[in-house]
């Protein structure tokens, strides 16, 4: 018996994403996850082997997998630029990726779906989700259209003086 799951758009689009996100990784997936990695193992690129001999389970390291579903959104945010990359910032300095997750909930970055993320991310490391500070994220955005508002009016005094002489 068959079993047809159907997706959203919207899952369907993570799920993609996801699967991009671990064909691009430069070592094989279970590399990632390996206390050898990087300290006596350079690591495989063959990505279709999946046994190795070497493998040691690194303890609070968590799923490749799970990390895959979440992080092309701080990549398409320019945060880092790879999957890669943020794999080897949370290796080598863990304190400070998870310091720079917990300031976006708190605020610094505003969209919904990147702030999902970054509690997702934060989850799977086993870390304590903040609350998000939505009073702060109204004040930021309070302060951005005032901004633009005071920007247009300073366009249209601009269209003005543009037009009286002529252009």
């Amino acid at each position: 018996m068959a079993y047809n799951m159907i997706l959203t758009s919207e899952q369907e689009q993570r799920r993609k994403e996801s699967k991009q996100a671990l064909k691009s990784l430069k070592y094989n997936e279970m590399c990632y996850s390996c206390k050898s990695f990087c300290s006596g193992c350079e690591g495989t690129r063959n990505k279709v082997y999946s046994g190795c001999i070497r493998t040691e389970k690194a303890d609070g390291f968590p799923s490749i997998y799970t990390l895959a579903t979440y992080i092309p959104e701080l990549v398409k945010n320019n945060d880092w630029f790879s999957f890669d990359e943020f794999l080897e910032d949370l290796r080598n300095e863990p304190a400070e990726v998870i310091k720079y997750l917990r300031d976006c909930i708190q605020g610094e970055k505003v969209t919904g779906t990147y702030i999902n993320a970054c509690e997702k991310i934060l989850e799977a490391l086993g870390e304590d989700v903040p609350e998000r500070n939505i009073a702060k994220i109204r004040e930021s955005r309070e302060k951005v259209h005032a901004w633009y508002l005071e920007q247009e009016k300073y366009m249209k005094v601009a269209r003005e003086e543009l037009s009286d002489l002529g252009f």
